[in-house]
């Protein structure tokens, strides 16, 4: 049995990465299936009404690796978005990317320090200074997953 650092998601509440059987989440069950049935499907086609085994495993080849690419655009598609839209903005001080957080859930919230040990609180669309006395500054909001940090003059 893997540990759990909490930093993987697992056996939170989160439905995308509530753990399944062998320590993989449930995306990943559903584009292992994809890819499988992408497969498949091609397979049927490739094979016809021929019924020649040799033209099923190439068309399941074929499906796979063109399932695969798919995802692989996929993702690179969201790598270029959350380039520009990051998920985390840039810290208080203008040196900690969206990558340089250290992040513990904590029941709704999540506690993200940055490299310059300043700590902050998410809370849905707002990043939040936490103060050493527990209270929280305001600090960026987005009104919408899709828009761009901006200052939180709340």
């Amino acid at each position: 049995m893997r540990k759990n650092d909490g930093r993987d998601g697992a056996g939170t509440s989160d439905p995308v990465r509530r753990e399944i059987g062998g320590g993989g989440s449930i995306i990943e069950l559903v584009v292992a299936v994809g890819i499988l049935a992408a497969a498949c499907r091609i397979a049927s086609y490739f094979a016809g009404s021929s019924g020649n085994s040799a033209l099923w495993v190439l068309g399941f080849l074929v499906g796979a690796v063109l399932a695969m690419g798919a995802l692989a655009a996929v993702a690179r598609l969201g790598l270029f978005y959350y380039s520009y839209r990051p998920i985390r903005p840039m810290c208080k001080n203008g040196k900690c990317r969206c990558d340089d957080y250290t992040l513990e859930p904590r029941d709704h919230l999540t506690l993200a320090t940055c490299k310059c040990g300043t700590r902050y609180v998410t809370d849905g669309l707002r990043f939040m200074e936490l103060r050493d006395d527990g209270s929280r500054r305001p600090f960026m909001k987005r009104r919408t997953w899709l828009c761009p940090w901006e200052p939180d003059l709340t």
